[in-house]
């Protein structure tokens, strides 16, 4: 097969190196190429992804097609993806359009499948940045067409399936989990925090629920004064829309710890490379992930996989796959999240058992399997 990929999320400077979005693109389509030979994949970038990111992506192989060129630029979002992109995917020939952002381009019309991470943009426009105008173009025109028009639609767990069903009960026949991989950590005997930390790394947006989290670590630094001597809360991540009031709490919690540490107990390093990244789980006392939602998860899976004990609100695969590999929190607790934070950097033995068991539970998440998955879903459809 011929195969279309719509790549203009890979670089997206406004959202930053960890969005999810992003890192799916980025991985699938390394995956896809490297597991079928014999299809060849065109992957449809902006203009403004850097020629060297290109290069790395072809990497050589002869099955992977790159195209660049004034018709994809965001600066005319609707002429540019509903118009232009269409009538160059339909001069490449192409039997199938894969869309890892869900969202379909309106006149396009070759068999497409459709990648949907999360409905949140339904229940709490207000997480998103997009003028009014854009949302409704978005949901009730782009999403519900390109629902409509997908052969196939692919969900990353069951929990976004049933919200997909649910908000649009005529996609139950044609959506199915398939699972995201997760990046395992080469390691890295680099530290770059030194000393006890604890680490969450997410782009700083509402979403998040970074204010809480900053909350009830406040809250075990009063219960135990001593340890803001010794341990920080480390967040990397770029600052996303909304992040002005979190870096605000940020400032106001080193000011109120100052004479403990002058250096600050919450420490900020915003976007980090992946090799930072890496080394930031893997020397992390616990990872910690407050999310309000999920559609997957990935740091938290890849902070489990290189085996560092996670604690977590329920959201995304976590309740499919948890079984006792994390530790749960509420997203509104504060003082029952600071109990078990507390808890478990007191007690080594706890933190190893759960960084075990972490490990076994995401090693089933490969983007080897994914891709096979996804691929088998292609072929399905045509």
């Amino acid at each position: 097969m011929r195969i279309a990929i719509d790549g203009r999320s890979i670089v997206r400077p406004d959202v930053g190196r960890v969005s999810g979005i992003n890192q799916y693109t980025s991985c699938m389509i390394d995956a896809l190429v490297d597991v079928a030979a014999d299809d060849t994949f065109v992957v449809f970038l902006d203009s403004d992804v850097p020629s060297e990111q290109v290069r790395a992506m072809i990497r050589g192989r002869s099955n992977i097609e790159a195209r660049q060129d004034a018709s994809l630029l965001r600066a005319v979002p609707y002429v540019g993806a509903h118009l232009m992109l269409p009538s160059a995917i339909h001069a490449e020939r192409i039997d199938l359009f894969f869309a890892p952002t869900g969202l379909i381009p309106l006149g396009l019309r070759i068999p497409s499948v459709g990648f949907i991470h999360d409905l949140f943009i339904l229940e709490h426009p207000e997480w998103f940045p997009d003028s009014a105008i854009q949302q409704v173009f978005t949901l009730k025109l782009v999403l519900p067409r390109s629902l409509d028009h997908a052969r196939l639609l692919l969900t990353p767990s069951a929990a976004v399936r049933s919200d997909l069903i649910r908000a649009f009960p005529k996609t139950k026949q044609k959506t199915v989990v398939v699972h995201e991989g997760i990046t395992i950590c080469s390691p890295q005997p680099e530290r770059q925090i030194h000393g006890r930390y604890i680490v969450s790394v997410a782009t700083l947006e509402p979403r998040k629920n970074f204010l809480f989290a900053l909350r009830a670590f406040e809250a075990l630094l009063s219960r135990d004064p001593s340890l803001s001597k010794s341990l920080q809360y480390v967040i990397a991540g770029t600052p996303g829309w909304g992040a002005e009031p979190i870096l605000e709490a940020i400032d106001h919690i080193n000011a109120r710890w100052r004479q403990y540490r002058p250096d600050g107990v919450v420490r900020y390093l915003g976007s980090v490379t992946d090799a930072e990244r890496c080394s930031l789980y893997q020397h992390a006392e616990l990872y910690l992930c407050t999310s309000f939602a999920e559609g997957f998860g990935l740091p938290p899976l890849e902070a489990m996989g290189v085996g560092t004990a996670v604690v977590t609100t329920s959201v995304g695969v976590i309740p499919e796959v948890a079984k006792g590999s994390v530790a749960i929190i509420s997203e509104s607790d504060v003082p029952s999240t600071a109990t078990i934070l507390l808890k478990l950097l007191n007690d080594q033995v706890a933190r190893r058992r759960l960084a075990e068991a972490g490990r076994a539970a995401v090693a089933q998440f490969t983007w080897r399997r994914s891709a096979e998955q996804t691929l088998t879903h292609f072929r399905s459809v045509c």
